[in-house]
């Protein structure tokens, strides 16, 4: 991992630069695409990782483009219950399209068995389903779920293993 957070320290580094020159977000002054992609990795390594908080440290420029990010929000949730959820899910079928990926490196096809896993040895136990869903950023895979019937899962490609079983 050491390796792997150098390359991360550098990288960082060059975002924390382009802060510090008064920038607010990476295109200028106003959230892009290019901001949610870099609020995920952010994200993702400060959660995933215990050596995140210690490395973001170091890039305080960073870190308040990080704070802006997050003040974006997500949008209006509606709280609900679990039992509501689970009532949704149980009375809803997925609504992803099928979709293949003709130069899919791994070559994986509609209906194919897999496995999806973190990257990073994390605990979590992998997530075993059919591909419904497969291009260059995201995967989605169908499975059956004895509380709600069958689901559709979505993963981004960027971050996780994705295998034949």
């Amino acid at each position: 991992m050491p390796h792997v957070a150098a390359q991360l320290r550098a990288q960082f580094g060059w975002l924390d630069q382009r802060f510090a020159t008064g920038r607010r977000f990476i295109l200028g002054e106003q959230p892009g695409l290019p901001d949610a992609i870099g609020y995920y990795l952010v994200w993702f390594v400060r959660a995933r990782w215990q050596g995140g908080p210690a490395l973001f440290a170091e890039f305080p420029a960073l870190e308040a483009w990080e704070q802006r990010v997050k003040a974006i929000g997500h949008g209006n949730p509606a709280p609900m219950s679990p039992a509501e959820a689970v009532e949704i899910a149980r009375s809803n079928e997925p609504a992803t399209p099928e979709q293949g990926d003709p130069i899919d490196p791994q070559t994986l096809e509609l209906g194919a068995r897999v496995s999806v896993v973190p990257d990073v040895n994390s605990g979590e136990a992998p997530v075993h389903g059919t591909v419904r869903l497969v291009d260059r950023d995201r995967i989605a895979i169908l499975r059956e779920n004895p509380r709600v019937g069958t689901v559709c899962v979505h993963f981004p490609r960027v971050g996780y293993r994705v295998a034949a079983v």
